[in-house]
């Protein structure tokens, strides 16, 4: 399989946020990222989504399944997904979605287009406690997905924009001095 651009990139921001982390003293975020999936465990992923993975959500989990503790925050604030808890997280997040349709009014805050409003091909691959961050398998756009009002905001365009955002900022300012006592 070829490389692309945004796999390459995806990789970059990966090095980047790994960088910056070990820069601080907090190897251990670094250390708590999985082994990528098995193209099997994607493979079952799918045939029970019902739908077929955008391939930047491929990349990522074939790079990462996920971490090993989510109290450890690799995109932080929230803690990627392994694939084994996609579905049980998806729930929350088609319930999230569901309330969206209900509330027009929180639509434009939202940013979602009548098509992923519609759409039920969300797939989360983050998350913290009372939110996540979801992709819809068909825009490609990534949103957090809440308990508050509006259930969706739009995060980025892309998964790729997401986490070269996310390596841009480098770690959060606000947690800078409580990652070295993480790991003690």
């Amino acid at each position: 399989m070829a490389v692309t651009g945004d796999q390459q990139t995806l990789h970059a921001a990966f090095q980047k946020l790994s960088a910056a982390f070990k820069d601080l003293g907090a190897p251990h975020l670094v250390e708590n990222l999985q082994p990528g999936a098995k193209p099997l465990a994607l493979s079952r992923l799918e045939q029970k989504l019902g739908f077929a993975l955008p391939k930047v959500l491929r990349t990522l989990w074939l790079l990462h399944d996920g971490e090993k503790k989510p109290a450890h925050g690799f995109a932080a604030p929230f803690h990627l997904l392994p694939v084994a808890w996609v579905l049980n997280e998806r729930v929350t997040t088609l319930k999230r979605v569901e309330r969206l349709r209900s509330r027009p009014e929180t639509w434009p805050a939202s940013n979602t287009t009548e098509e992923e409003r519609a759409s039920t091909q969300w797939v989360p691959l983050a998350a913290m406690k009372g939110s996540s961050v979801v992709m819809n398998a068909k825009s490609g756009r990534v949103f957090e997905c809440s308990e508050e009002d509006p259930a969706l905001r739009l995060l980025d365009e892309s998964v790729v924009g997401w986490f070269v955002a996310l390596a841009e900022r480098g770690p959060l300012e606000e947690e800078d001095d409580d990652l070295a006592d993480e790991e003690a």
